[in-house]
């Protein structure tokens, strides 16, 4: 199994969607972050954010390049042993020159992150 898996879960307006996301706890990923304390990587949460975004976007724009990480903030250490319920919230905004994506990842209790992400058409 890959680190993560996304499936759609409700659409809330334009521009918005919830998704869901399983994290494999067994990923090789963890053995070495941490031994013992498996955390998952910053830079694995901003590729989510990055694959949701792509994927919400669907057929609409043709392959959407990542330009920048505009912000990230990790507000709560993530276990993929405690990760059951995740879900990630998008918002996108478009320009036309650019598409700016807000993916924040949470459960029932603790957000985990928040990622703004600027895509190019």
């Amino acid at each position: 199994m890959s680190l993560y898996k996304i499936h759609p879960i409700s659409r809330e307006g334009s521009g918005s969607a919830v998704y869901g996301l399983t994290l494999d706890p067994c990923h090789k990923i963890f053995a070495g972050h941490f031994p013992g304390a498996p955390v998952v990587p910053g830079v694995c949460l901003i590729d989510i954010a990055a694959e949701i975004t792509k994927s919400e976007l669907g057929s609409e724009t043709a392959a959407p390049v990542l330009e920048e990480v505009s912000n990230a903030k990790f507000l709560s250490v993530l276990s993929p042993e405690n990760s059951s319920d995740l879900q990630a919230k998008i918002t996108i905004k478009s320009t036309g020159e650019k598409i700016s994506s807000t993916v924040v990842i949470y459960d029932s209790s603790t957000q985990y992150a928040k990622i703004s992400l600027n895509f190019r058409p």
